[in-house]
């Protein structure tokens, strides 16, 4: 098994920062970049994050997030469709032990 990768603190605050930046106008740059320090400080997956229900899987009262569902993207077997992929909401998890509970530390819940 080769090497385990990852940010350092300072690579962490650098594509947070660039991740919520503004433009003039005040609005993100990057419509969905407070996604970045959501997965950076929670460890969820691309799909997990997608398939989070805010009434039913965000509790910002207690900071905690709970992992039910995933999306996947699939190849299209439909022949009239134009597009080679779609994505599909899964009603559960990767495996069991996926679903869980995150807390939110300061940088999650904030974003």
């Amino acid at each position: 098994m080769g090497k385990v990768k990852y940010y350092t603190e300072e690579e962490t605050k650098q594509i947070i920062a660039q991740a919520t930046a503004k433009n003039g106008a005040g609005s993100l740059i990057f419509r969905l970049g407070y996604a970045i320090p959501l997965l950076l400080n929670t460890g969820l997956r691309a799909g997990e994050l997608l398939a989070l229900r805010w009434d039913e899987d965000v509790d910002l009262t207690k900071r905690i997030i709970y992992i039910r569902h995933n999306m996947v993207m699939v190849k299209n077997r439909d022949p009239d469709s134009d597009k080679k992929y779609v994505l599909l909401d899964q009603n559960s998890t990767k495996t069991q032990r996926g679903e869980r509970s995150l807390y939110l530390n300061d940088v999650a819940y904030n974003a």
